[in-house]
């Protein structure tokens, strides 16, 4: 933990509006909270099924307690060795230098704070699955029914890593982020961490966003939204000089701006989740008491057990009291990380059928419907693809992937899943994904990444198609049918910085182009093999600087 000292002055009106807002035991525990050290939080990738003991462990403190004992989906498409993951998270004794640990680069952990991860439980408490049929379904849909999901406000990607770990396995997620930087961030932290499995990348403008899918069509929308930061504080000083009370009212005008496009989107009786990182009321319960008076949604209660009340989580009401609990509070200090608001809201109305874009076959948004072109994510303009360089319709991907490219792919992969994207890169992504991000980038949304890619074609004739560093971060090593090459952890921060290696003994005849670099048994990516020399594949944009 961290033993900085130095004591926060926080601006006066602030300290007057957290008097305001909550009682006054809940106030002067904020203000006390505020001046202790912040900390520092991890928690472990459960696909690529590290262990603490070899993941950071001399710099494990303890458990995040609401994050560990919560179950990974598993998704049936995948191998699997049985039974659900086991996520787990924790806090550390001090911020160590991330950027030199490879486990790091291979996606074993993410840094996220310990109150953000709150909403893991929050998700796991909630009924996700009511929110796509009416009541007299027949009970057809299980906990294994996919959904539509949007992390609308997605930059740097922590929650939405959360989604993709706890949502139904086949579940679509949409992750956005409007500015260009930030959705750059996000896109790598989906791929480190799983490698794009199931996810559309877009960056976009939520007015934008909203007009180019069709309304009503999204299950589940998560809106953590730009916030005043007050939560934020102890982490970030330059967010105490930013404060204002003018800045508060504009913040919660935009929240208010976005949220009324994330309803444009969302199903009825669907599952709305507004978060902030911030404490006041005006961004937090006036904005849900808002969405209930103004649009007609249902707050969702959020159970909160004892121990969690006991570890500094706040409910403004206690259950069995007459007004509804509105969302949860996790307080910097007061809880062993920042601060964090969470409500749930079901939108209002009932569902006649299943999400159009999850319907087998033909869809309500199928390309037939799409201006009579075939969506721009399905060309096959590569070398290998027809020479007309679109996918004809009522063409397979199965009949369009070459055999002779079987061997470089994880086989256990559908062959309907499988497509060649505009830039002529085979990728993986099933057909209701590609629908919708056809559809966004036919109405002129910047669709970023859509899938995993897996082989992406070379400008000789001959040489094979080259394995995209996604496949490294999507598959364990066993999956990924290349020459394995294990690295030190002095060689691996060598690969990480670009540096090219010599060929081990045992590569010298091998007869692949390609091998797949790996530390402790985790995928980093691949590198070509070259008479002398193991040429770097490692992506230049993510690669160390130091």
């Amino acid at each position: 933990m961290s033993t900085d000292t130095t004591l926060l002055h926080l601006p006066p009106e602030f300290t007057k509006r957290m008097a305001q807002d909550y009682p006054l035991p809940v106030s002067e525990g904020i203000l006390a909270g505020m001046q202790t050290p912040a900390s520092v939080s991890v928690r472990l990738n459960p696909a690529k099924k590290v262990d603490k003991s070899e993941v950071l462990s001399a710099e494990i403190d303890a458990a995040v307690p609401w994050w560990n004992g919560l179950k990974q989906q598993t998704d049936p498409c995948e191998p699997s060795d049985g039974g659900a993951s086991v996520a787990s998270a924790y806090y550390l004794k001090e911020r160590p230098r991330f950027a030199h640990d490879p486990f790091w680069h291979a996606g074993a952990y993410y840094v996220q704070d310990a109150s953000a991860m709150f909403l893991a439980r929050v998700i796991s408490r909630l009924d996700l699955f009511g929110s796509k049929f009416p009541q007299d379904h027949n009970g057809s849909h299980s906990d294994c029914e996919p959904l539509v999901a949007l992390d609308l406000c997605a930059a740097p990607g922590g929650k939405s890593l959360l989604l993709r770990d706890l949502l139904p396995p086949r579940t679509i997620l949409l992750s956005n982020e409007i500015h260009p930087a930030r959705a750059q961030v996000l896109k790598e932290n989906l791929t480190k961490w799983c490698g794009m499995r199931e996810c559309v990348v877009t960056r976009s403008d939520p007015r934008a966003l909203a007009q180019a899918l069709p309304p009503e069509s999204l299950d589940l929308i998560l809106v953590d939204a730009p916030c005043s930061g007050e939560g934020l504080f102890r982490k970030e000083p330059q967010a105490v000089e930013m404060w204002s009370e003018e800045g508060v009212t504009m913040c919660a005008r935009r929240q208010w701006d976005i949220l009324q496009q994330a309803d444009r989107l969302l199903a009825p009786n669907g599952l709305l989740i507004y978060c902030t990182c911030t404490l006041n009321r005006e961004e937090n319960e006036d904005i849900a008491h808002r969405l209930i008076e103004a649009l007609g949604y249902t707050p969702v209660p959020i159970p909160i057990t004892a121990q969690e009340r006991a570890l500094g989580v706040y409910a403004p009401t206690e259950a069995g009291e007459q007004e509804p609990s509105l969302g949860v509070h996790l307080f910097p200090g007061v809880v062993r990380g920042e601060g964090q608001y969470i409500v749930a809201l079901r939108k209002g109305g009932a569902r006649a059928e299943a999400n159009p874009f999850l319907k087998p076959g033909k869809s309500a948004f199928s390309s037939d419907d799409l201006n009579g072109e075939a969506p721009a994510c399905l060309s096959t303009s590569a070398k290998g693809g027809n020479k007309k360089g679109k996918k004809q319709r009522g063409e397979s991907s199965e009949a369009l992937f070459p055999s002779d490219l079987k061997g470089l792919i994880p086989a256990h992969i559908p062959p309907e899943e499988l497509f060649l994207n505009s830039d002529g890169v085979w990728c993986r992504l099933t057909l209701p994904a590609r629908r919708i991000a056809s559809l966004l980038t036919q109405n002129g949304v910047k669709v970023l990444a859509s899938g995993t890619p897996l082989l992406a074609p070379q400008p000789k004739g001959n040489r094979a198609a080259a394995p995209e560093w996604s496949m490294a971060m999507a598959f364990a090593s066993e999956l990924i049918p290349y020459p394995k090459v294990h690295l030190t952890r002095a060689e691996a921060l060598r690969y990480l910085r670009g540096e090219a290696s010599a060929v081990p003994e045992e590569l010298s005849a091998c007869p692949s182009p390609y091998v797949l670099i790996c530390y402790q048994s985790l995928p980093l990516g691949f590198s070509r093999l070259l008479p002398n020399r193991l040429n770097n594949l490692y992506p230049k944009e993510y690669r160390l600087r130091t």
